[in-house]
């Protein structure tokens, strides 16, 4: 998790891309910590949002050597509480 906002209930998560490597998102990992992250926070589970978004911070003539990837998330829905055992 790279940033978020509980009250809003916004998830961000991000990566780093190693150099001259192509980004691969496995969209199961990236839901499920996000979903987590959002029941933490006391919703059901988590939506992705906008296409990745794709930051290259160090370039070496038309190649990038560094390049970071986030995901945006946001949390829907209420978490029902665990049914208390009736004695």
């Amino acid at each position: 998790m790279t940033g978020g906002n509980q009250m809003m209930g916004l998830v961000q998560l991000g990566f780093d891309v190693p150099a001259l490597q192509r980004a691969r998102i496995d969209d199961y990992l990236a839901l499920s910590t996000a979903t987590k992250q959002c029941q933490n926070w006391g919703y059901d589970r988590a939506v992705r949002y906008g296409d990745p978004i794709y930051t290259c911070s160090v370039i070496s003539g038309t190649q990038c050597l560094n390049e970071s990837v986030t995901l945006n998330y946001q949390c829907q829905g209420v978490a029902l509480p665990a049914p208390q055992p009736v004695y």
